[in-house]
């Protein structure tokens, strides 16, 4: 969901390697977010920096598991790794392709009312 600078690259990219069925990008902005997603596997913060990261809380809450980068202040608030969630140091492009295949492989799986709790 969003839309900037790196859109149309993003868009390459999913169509340049056949992700259209399962990858759907929402362009632009929305009041309420999750009334337009449904079926996520995961939610992926990549920021270099947070204040609070309230999407986060958000998204657990929706019994979802995260991804986020550990930036300095905010992440690490809301995710305990391997039980809602994993961190990965900002920047790290393979150790977030690392985490995000365990979600593809089902590697890992999350107990929804867990993440909520």
């Amino acid at each position: 969901i969003g839309d900037g600078i790196d859109y149309e690259n993003i868009i390459s990219y999913i169509n340049y390697n056949q992700l259209e069925k399962i990858i759907h990008v929402h362009k632009g902005w929305f009041d309420n977010p999750w009334d337009v997603v449904s079926n996520i596997s995961a939610f992926i913060l990549s920021s270099d920096f947070e204040g609070l990261p309230t999407v986060l809380g958000e998204a657990l809450s929706r019994g979802i598991p995260c991804i986020s980068s550990d930036c300095k202040t905010g992440p690490r608030d809301f995710i305990i790794n391997g039980e809602n969630g994993y961190l990965y140091e900002p920047r790290d492009i393979n150790a977030l392709s690392l985490l995000m295949t365990k979600f593809i492989s089902r590697e890992k799986e999350f107990d929804t009312q867990d993440i909520i709790k």
